[in-house]
């Protein structure tokens, strides 16, 4: 299974939910396609978390730093910078652990503009991607 990125705005009304990949140098990215899906389309969300999920994971260039591309999230997040898009976008990530589990995990931004695991939250982990898919929309659901 592909870890997975899920981002969502209440103020854009829009989930996206890109592609993951990993680099030559080991590291994660998101790449094209991307989902986007209208908020409140809880089975169209949880169908395209499944397909990212179940969609396999290509090892690509590592770009150099110089020449590293925008977020592909941008575009379909309706927002020009990475800045706006992570004011906007709240995150939540799937991930495979090495028991098999799949741990379900809210990230909190950062002044910095990155996200980190929410200290308040904690991870938890499901035995079944349907599970995990069922935490993720109802995180989406709760009120701000």
């Amino acid at each position: 299974m592909s870890s997975v990125s899920i981002y969502w705005s209440k103020t854009k009304g829009l989930v996206v939910i890109p592609t993951s990949a990993v680099t030559e140098a080991g590291f994660g990215m998101d790449i094209e396609p991307v989902a986007v899906l209208p908020i409140g389309d809880r089975s169209g969300i949880a169908d395209a978390i499944r397909q990212a999920a179940i969609r396999p994971v290509d090892v690509i260039p590592t770009p150099a730093r110089d020449k590293f591309p925008k977020p592909v999230v941008l575009k379909p997040g309706k927002v020009r910078s990475w800045s706006q898009f992570h004011w906007n976008y709240s995150c939540a990530f799937i991930d495979n652990e090495k028991d098999g589990s799949l741990r379900f995990e809210i990230w909190e931004k950062c002044a910095d503009g990155s996200y980190q695991p929410d200290s308040e939250t904690p991870a938890r982990n499901f035995s079944m991607l349907d599970e995990a898919v069922e935490a993720a929309i109802d995180e989406m659901e709760k009120p701000e």
